[in-house]
């Protein structure tokens, strides 16, 4: 009987361990620990406004913005192919009127023009034509691409990393931006799929309780 309560409690155990969300995890090395925490895992953030991007390593003169969360559709530009290392932009979230816009600052001149309230954003980046989001859930095969590591003077500066995976399965960091203004979002990482899991194993689990307690009488 304990043998066979030992494996209905591992069967459980190994469901539930199923039904959480595994990615392979980004690669991204901070590159100045004295000055940045740890990749906190953030991927959607909550932007102040305005907020002000600099564009750090992109060696590939890869294109990067950002997104409404969840929204793959609504991609905003900040720093494009002609933009190169040190290049700034600032971004007004809410200029009245219901628009936005990106500004570079080198140029003085609109980068982009988008509808106010976006609401809580991801970060993109697009190279080798294959865009790479802040959400792994939008990622091919929901793989984690990024890194966001806070600023330890600034709690609201973010460098931000991103990741290309080779065919081979390679991966490569292929960007580094910094943006100040933003703070992280947390959210939820149980998905309806995982609640569905962990439903169907529930009546396993009242089972053994249920069978245990029944021993403890008799």
């Amino acid at each position: 009987m304990k043998q066979k309560n030992r494996f209905l409690g591992t069967a459980f155990a190994i469901i539930v361990m199923m039904a959480l969300p595994f990615t392979a995890s980004a690669l991204i090395v901070n590159p100045n620990p004295g000055a940045f925490f740890a990749d906190s895992g953030a991927e959607v953030f909550s932007p102040s406004n305005p907020a002000v991007g600099i564009e750090l390593v992109d060696p590939l003169s890869g294109e990067f913005g950002f997104y409404r969360q969840g929204d793959s559709g609504t991609l905003i530009t900040i720093f494009d192919s002609a933009d190169a290392t040190g290049d700034s932009a600032l971004i007004n979230f809410d200029l009245g009127g219901g628009s936005g816009a990106v500004i570079d600052l080198e140029t003085v001149t609109p980068q982009s023009i988008f509808s106010a309230g976006l609401g809580d954003i991801g970060f993109y980046l697009i190279v080798n034509a294959t865009t790479i989001y802040s959400e792994a859930s939008l990622n091919s095969g929901g793989a984690d691409q990024f890194a966001a590591f806070q600023n330890m003077a600034n709690p609201l500066s973010y460098l931000l990393g991103f990741e290309f995976i080779q065919p081979t399965g390679a991966r490569a960091t292929v960007a580094l931006e910094i943006v100040n203004g933003i703070s992280e979002v947390q959210i939820s990482l149980t998905e309806p799929s995982t609640l569905m899991l962990i439903l169907l194993a529930m009546p396993m689990f009242v089972f053994l309780y249920r069978r245990k307690a029944a021993e403890n009488i008799r």
